[in-house]
């Protein structure tokens, strides 16, 4: 559409909407997003090129495996699962538990992992690379053939120097022995989880790569190893058009960082995990559909890989039949819905695009911010990050509490047709300013 009948197009609309606002103006219809970050109603066409494409590949299907079960790997590979996410006990996203570290590599040695993608949430624990790399010469399997993102953390730990260091040892041994990467991870799905808007966990994705480039590049590594070395890992929720523009705005800021720094276009790997926070231990059922929309909004978004949780996680962690399910979810939208077929189908939508810079110049901001108190590991020590999810949080539950931003089956339409009963209380100091959870805990009758 040419751009003065588009412009005439809305003046008509805008025109008919009024008559039926009583005096209030269009904007009142702005959708919220966050303190600082609304939607308007009817956003003009964009003009931005796609930002992403996986060149006519679908995306990678993860099992997550938080138990030494290789029965329960083998189910998830014969359900269609493309690859296991390993999540090891203390990481920041091992929200059942996970695996014993000494457990691993029986694991390992147990699972095709010659014919696996393997993504490990490995926190801090960068000990757990070389148990991989272990695995992988026992069974004697070439790590150039591998494909395997070692997931190291170590920003939950502080990051000192000795951390530092055997970080960049770590990933230059890696590549050394011929792995392609990546090696490390900027996660911010435990910055999700503890109650932090999209615009919070991608300032904190965006300062952690920073970070661990920083970190790789003064410790010695080659330029282009550094570059493979980091991927990004985010939370995909059911507010569809929040997860397409976050996982389109962290592509934006990881172009931006590289051009601040000087280094080269290259290419980001980004793995999306359907949202622990989202999930309810009362009426199960309406997990699935929160799940449903939260996969396609990560692969409409460019995710590389998705990782669904089982909608019964928060209630009955390890059923086999909801983790079936949640890869059966992934089937029906790569193979039936053929949904990795268009290359960024955002691109062009006003409103996709609108939100996605909204939510990547609020995340450069906080990350300027971040940058004047030292970086990542400053900001966290000093408690900077955990009040900035804190006020997330609370704003959070605000908007449940009031209506604002119902749980389907919890705060609204309950299954059991009662009252919604008064929001339990929810210790944020006793459970720590990180501490993964749930949204719907403080309104459920029981407690997962």
């Amino acid at each position: 559409m040419a751009p003065q009948k588009s412009d005439e197009a809305r003046a008509a609309w805008l025109r008919l909407v009024e008559r039926t606002l009583d005096g209030r103006p269009p904007s009142s219809l702005a959708a919220r997003i966050e303190p600082s970050i609304a939607v308007e109603p009817l956003a003009p066409a964009g003009a931005l090129p796609p930002v992403w494409s996986r060149g006519g590949a679908a995306w990678t299907r993860l099992q997550r495996l938080d138990r030494a079960d290789p029965a329960a790997a083998m189910r998830g590979i014969e359900s269609g699962a493309d690859g296991i996410e390993l999540v090891l006990a203390g990481a920041p996203t091992a929200w059942n538990g996970g695996i014993a570290p000494d457990a691993l590599a029986p694991l390992l040695g147990q699972l095709p992992i010659d014919r696996l993608a393997l993504r490990v949430s490995a926190g801090a624990r960068i000990d757990v690379a070389g148990t991989i790399d272990g695995a992988v010469a026992a069974a004697r399997l070439d790590p150039q053939l591998m494909r395997v993102a070692f997931g190291l953390d170590p920003m939950g730990a502080g990051f000192e120097k000795d951390q530092r260091q055997g970080l960049v040892a770590m990933v230059e041994r890696l590549a050394g022995r011929g792995y392609a990467g990546p090696f490390v991870s900027a996660d911010g799905r435990p910055i999700h989880a503890a109650g932090g808007f999209a615009s919070t966990e991608l300032a904190y994705a965006a300062a952690a790569t920073v970070t661990l480039l920083r970190t790789l590049l003064d410790g010695g590594v080659a330029e282009s190893v550094a570059l493979a070395a980091i991927d990004v890992a985010l939370t995909a929720d059911a507010d569809q058009f929040v997860t397409m523009a976050k996982l389109r705005a962290m592509r934006l800021l990881h172009a931006r960082i590289l051009a601040a720094a000087g280094l080269p276009p290259a290419a980001l790997n980004v793995d999306a995990e359907t949202a622990w926070s989202m999930l309810a231990a009362e009426d199960e059922g309406s997990n699935v559909v929160r799940s449903t929309i939260a996969a396609l909004a990560a692969a409409l978004g460019g995710a590389d890989s998705i990782a669904v949780l089982a909608h019964r996680a928060a209630s009955a962690p390890g059923d086999s039949e909801a983790e079936r399910l949640a890869l059966t979810l992934q089937a029906i939208l790569a193979e039936e819905a053929r949904l990795f077929t268009v290359d960024d189908p955002g691109a062009g939508s006003g409103t996709v695009e609108s939100l996605t810079l909204a939510l990547a110049e609020a995340a450069w901001s906080l990350l300027q911010e971040i940058e004047r108190q030292g970086g990542l590991p400053a900001a966290i020590r000093s408690g900077w990050l955990a009040t900035r999810i804190a006020a997330d949080r609370e704003e959070g539950r605000r908007r449940i509490a009031s209506g604002e931003a119902p749980i389907i089956g919890v705060t609204l339409h309950r299954a059991d047709g009662a009252a919604l009963p008064d929001p339990a209380a929810d210790d944020d100091a006793a459970d720590g300013p990180f501490a993964p959870r749930r949204s719907a805990a403080p309104f459920e009758r029981r407690s997962a």
